[in-house]
């Protein structure tokens, strides 16, 4: 058998000076990414709680000739227009229907915050919604708002209700109705 001198490869070398300057790149890549999904998130849960803000749970206390008729309840959304009615299946001299925007006040009232609230009462009469009256408002959180509908025509002779609005921060999910 012949010794055959075994042959050593040498491998290239390599320059740890330029794999360090590769590993500190690619360090600072992954920084930078990490930053941008983090700003991103953080982005999209103050998006998130904006939009939180801006919505408003409305209570609302009703009654007729002195009798409660309901004591419904409501989220809207900043500026846009809410309606809860009551079409009167049991006790058709109860139906009531009523339409509410509820307009944040940037700036008023010290540091309570305010709405401006747009309320349109609505009766049925003969089968049709009937306007009675529209009132716009503004209205500290927290605080309860009285408003009055008296009767003002023969249809409605004898019908004044009172309405009992109260409201606050919402919540997305829909409010139990009462």
């Amino acid at each position: 058998m012949r010794n055959h001198p075994v042959r050593e490869r040498k491998l290239p070398q390599i320059d740890h000076a330029i794999l360090s300057k590769h590993e500190y790149l690619l360090m600072n890549i992954r920084n930078i990414l990490t930053a941008v999904v983090l700003a991103l998130s953080l982005c999209g849960m103050a998006e998130a709680a904006d939009s939180a803000a801006k919505l408003y749970r409305i209570d609302l206390v009703l009654s007729r000739n002195g009798e409660l008729i309901g004591k419904p309840a409501m989220v809207v959304e900043a500026g846009a227009e809410a309606e809860i009615r009551d079409d009167g299946d049991k006790k058709p001299e109860n139906a009531f229907r009523i339409l509410v925007t509820a307009t944040p006040l940037e700036g008023t009232l010290g540091v309570k915050e305010a709405l401006k609230i747009d309320l349109g009462f609505y009766d049925k009469i003969g089968g049709n919604w009937v306007k009675r009256a529209e009132h716009s408002v503004t209205n500290v959180l927290g605080e309860p708002l009285s408003l009055a509908f008296p009767s003002t025509s023969p249809e409605t002779a004898g019908r004044n209700y009172d309405l009992v609005v109260l409201t606050g921060r919402g919540k997305a999910e829909a409010p139990a109705a009462k």
